[in-house]
């Protein structure tokens, strides 16, 4: 059977309940400071980095979604607090991590590009930019709300 761009798409074997015959060429793992990418590294072929950026940027943003949602479970078992300084904690954080959003995707959507210049790669440095951000985000929550 041929198999359309090789080493780019997975090989899928339909009978198998798993899907996937190949494993990843890389580990999908929340970046660090130690390894700002998670477990991209450069070395990998330019379509499989990018999928591995891709993959990493996903569980980037999962992990950051449930750490704001942990944060707000925190502010909800406060019962030192009344229910409506609760409920008003909990939707400014809200409204907070929207503003945070459009911050983090204006400046890393725009500003690192414009910064980087026209012969940086625009994936590569949007997306260390997000990775970047949203690390020091959840960081931040965690350290705020005492999660983990």
């Amino acid at each position: 059977m041929r198999q359309i761009a090789p080493g780019f798409i997975p090989h899928y074997n339909l009978d198998d309940p798993a899907g996937v015959v190949q494993k990843p060429r890389f580990e999908v793992v929340l970046p660090t400071r130690e390894r700002p990418l998670g477990g991209c590294e450069s070395s990998l072929s330019p379509a499989v980095f990018g999928r591995c950026l891709a993959a990493t940027l996903q569980l980037s943003r999962r992990t950051l979604e449930g750490t704001v949602i942990a944060a707000q479970a925190a502010i909800a078992a406060r019962d030192d607090l009344s229910a409506g300084h609760r409920a008003r904690w909990s939707q400014v954080l809200a409204e907070v991590h929207l503003a945070w959003k459009a911050a983090r995707n204006l400046e890393c959507g725009q500003l690192v590009v414009l910064e980087r210049g026209p012969n940086a790669s625009i994936f590569e440095e949007r997306t260390g930019c997000l990775l970047a951000a949203e690390r020091d985000r959840i960081d931040d929550l965690k350290r705020r709300y005492g999660l983990d």
